[in-house]
């Protein structure tokens, strides 16, 4: 129910703003949302879909904003170019996003880790698979939910940028998309 969804949301993030990271939420809202979803793995399924398609608009618009405008760290020396290149940084973490969802899209490899987790636990394997079938459910309306996961995160960005011109700030609009997705995927992590 709509209701549902809303009060949810609201106790997700009050949880998000209480624990430390932004992932203490979406536990509340699995939870909430479990008797209503299909079980449990269907609703834990749903909202790590809702991340992930998060994830890959973060990380596109990242990478765009980082093409357009370059930003070096001064981590490493500078014979290491590379390595200071935000660039480098957004597309490695961009080829390893693709490449995780790629196995966890593949049912082969799901059954691996469910036969290797039910040579330790027959119950978890089954839990496994489980949660493996219900992501799999989310796989069609992934492309749909990234486009409005890009207006969601731009919109994002946007405001960022203009509560930085409002106090006097003048940053670039490319290098607050480059900042926001950074800290956004920190707290992810």
């Amino acid at each position: 129910p709509f209701l549902l969804l809303v009060r949810s949301s609201l106790i997700g993030m009050f949880y998000n703003n209480l624990l430390p990271g932004s992932v203490g939420g979406d536990v509340v809202r699995s939870l909430m949302a479990a008797p209503y979803a299909g079980g449990r793995a269907c609703a834990a399924a749903s909202v790590f879909m809702q991340r992930n398609t998060g994830l890959a608009a973060l990380l596109m618009i990242a990478n765009a904003a980082a093409w357009w405008y370059p930003v070096r760290l001064r981590l490493f020396p500078p014979s290491f170019t590379t390595l200071n290149s935000v660039r480098f940084w957004f597309g490695a973490l961009a080829l390893a996003y693709i490449g995780v969802n790629l196995l966890l899209m593949n049912r082969t490899l799901s059954g691996l880790v469910c036969r290797a987790a039910g040579h330790f636990s027959k119950p978890l394997a089954m839990k496994l698979s489980r949660l493996h079938d219900a992501y799999l459910s989310f796989r069609r309306p992934a492309v749909p939910a990234v486009a409005v996961s890009l207006i969601t995160q731009m919109t994002d960005c946007v405001t960022f940028y203009l509560i930085a011109r409002a106090v006097g700030m003048s940053l670039p609009l490319p290098f607050v998309c480059v900042l926001e997705t950074a800290v956004n995927v920190a707290a992810l992590l």
